[in-house]
């Protein structure tokens, strides 16, 4: 039996055209670490027979999920960007009211098995960008998992490749500003770290028809954040847009050679803008926008 090793796990994701299905992956993710997994849940049996031992547990429901770490690269069709947001159209992605039906097939080769996930939904997103390092993280909740895959095998996922670039932290450009007139050069701000997050709540109910969720379905409206640190302070503009209720734009846009990404966020609130004094250091910025 092989000896499984991190360094040599191949990640691959693939679009299921119906939901729950498993597809062979497409795309290659550049992953830095995973713990989807399915999870038991085990129901002791507590009943009162005249002794201190008790009976063997029922088995419940399984819930399949967890997180993913990935570094962002300029790939197009991002397909974890795509089911986050729920539509992608001319290399543009945006909000979808609803995503059924959508689902995602991820495959992990982790050396000793291969294990295959499908019906995955993104939940959650968020965009880091910070010491030169871009991160995409994600939140995922699927339906199914396979252990060991026969679509995702060892061979199918070996033969995915990503050799897009890195993005990094110095290939962004980053403007804020009201909406009085289209963002310029003169809104450009310096900025340590850039978060964006999004959350989308997902409804996750059982039946007696099966120990795995029914298709998780979008439930109740997305919340979106936007942070940024501005590492020195020279104005107190973000506060007073605070206090006067601003409606803001902001545009992060990274680029290299050929190869970009836009953010776009159209209707932003400051939510705190605070400037404490910690010590003798210089001021920084850390500004919290409602998107």
């Amino acid at each position: 039996m092989p000896t499984g090793f991190g360094y040599l796990n191949v990640l691959g994701i693939g679009e299921e055209s119906t939901y729950d299905t498993e597809v062979a992956a497409t795309q290659r993710v550049p992953f830095l670490s995973t713990d989807l997994d399915d999870q038991l849940q085990l129901y002791p049996v507590e009943t009162l027979e005249g002794r201190v031992n008790m009976r063997p547990p029922d088995a419940g429901h399984i819930v399949m999920g967890g997180s993913l770490s990935t570094q962002l690269r300029y790939t197009l069709a991002n397909l974890l960007l795509k089911h986050g947001l729920g539509t992608l159209s001319a290399a543009r992605y945006t909000m979808a009211n609803t995503r059924e039906n959508l689902g995602l097939s991820i495959g992990i080769d982790k050396g000793v098995a291969t294990v295959g996930f499908r019906g995955c939904k993104v939940m959650e997103l968020t965009l880091t960008s910070e010491l030169e390092r871009v991160m995409l993280d994600a939140t995922i909740r699927g339906k199914t998992t396979i252990r060991p895959s026969t679509v995702n095998t060892a061979a199918i996922l070996a033969a995915l490749s990503n050799s897009d670039t890195n993005v990094l932290h110095r290939h962004l450009n980053f403007r804020i500003g009201d909406l009085v007139d289209a963002l310029a050069s003169g809104d450009e701000v310096g900025i340590a770290s850039l978060t964006w997050s999004l959350t989308r709540p997902l409804d996750e109910v059982f039946t007696n028809q099966a120990q795995t969720v029914i298709q998780p379905l979008d439930d109740g409206r997305p919340e979106m954040t936007l942070e940024i640190v501005v590492p020195r302070h020279t104005t107190d503009q973000y506060k007073t847009w605070q206090n006067a209720g601003t409606t803001l734009q902001a545009r992060a846009f990274w680029q290299s050679g050929a190869r970009s990404i836009e953010l776009l966020l159209m209707a932003l609130t400051i939510q705190d803008a605070p400037v404490p004094t910690p010590g003798a250091e210089l001021l920084s910025t850390t500004v919290t926008l409602m998107a």
